[in-house]
């Protein structure tokens, strides 16, 4: 995410080989901070505790620093440049624009790729093949019982120490799955790409 917020207490030090909790945070804190673009496709799945379906979701998504985020699917997109935000439903043809908020929108990339909560604790599992790659898997535990997020996992790569896969587990039993796959950084992405021009006989609603 851009920012990545990184600024989690790691309470725990548990060694896993010859990392523990906090060397592998500072390894994914250093790669982050590295990255000036990136591109990825991601999956996502939900699934439903009491109603026991699963959600499917695929799509493509860049991000830039400071703040820059391109997120499509097959439904819709959601873009930003920093300052003006674009949802545009292309099942509806509306789009939505409103200005950027980087605390409170979901359109953030620091929260779509990996925020670390500073109300977490962070732990080391261990370590697992995923995806062909050797990865650390992470579990991050909220400090307060009553937060929404009841655990997070995370699977981080040994080689450039970037988050490969998310999975959120939330107080009402239900669980999402974010992987990213094709991750690709520093591919000098131009600006242009995180602006929106709405399409033909598109509703435009502008909120700002």
């Amino acid at each position: 995410m851009f920012p990545v917020l990184l600024s989690i207490l790691v309470s725990f030090n548990i060694n896993f080989g010859d990392l523990s909790a906090k060397e592998v945070l500072e390894k994914i804190k250093k790669s982050y901070e590295a990255m000036k673009d990136a591109t990825a496709d991601f999956d996502q799945v939900m699934q439903f505790k009491v109603s026991r379906l699963n959600q499917k979701l695929a799509g493509k998504i860049a991000i830039k620093k400071k703040d820059k985020m391109r997120l499509e699917t097959e439904e819709q997109m959601l873009i930003t440049d920093g300052i003006t935000a674009w949802t545009y439903s292309i099942l509806n043809e509306k789009v939505i624009v409103d200005r950027f908020d980087p605390e409170s929108s979901e359109l953030s990339p620091s929260r779509f790729f990996i925020e670390f909560p500073k109300d977490f604790f962070m732990e080391v599992l261990g370590e697992e093949n995923f995806a062909g790659m050797n990865t650390y898997r992470l579990k991050l535990s909220p400090k307060n019982t009553d937060n929404f997020i009841q655990e997070m996992k995370l699977w981080v790569d040994d080689k450039d120490w970037f988050v490969r896969q998310i999975e959120v587990s939330d107080i009402n039993g239900s669980k999402t799955v974010y992987r990213l796959k094709q991750l690709q950084v520093n591919k000098g992405i131009p600006d242009q790409f995180f602006q929106f021009t709405s399409p033909k006989n598109v509703e435009v609603i502008d909120l700002r």
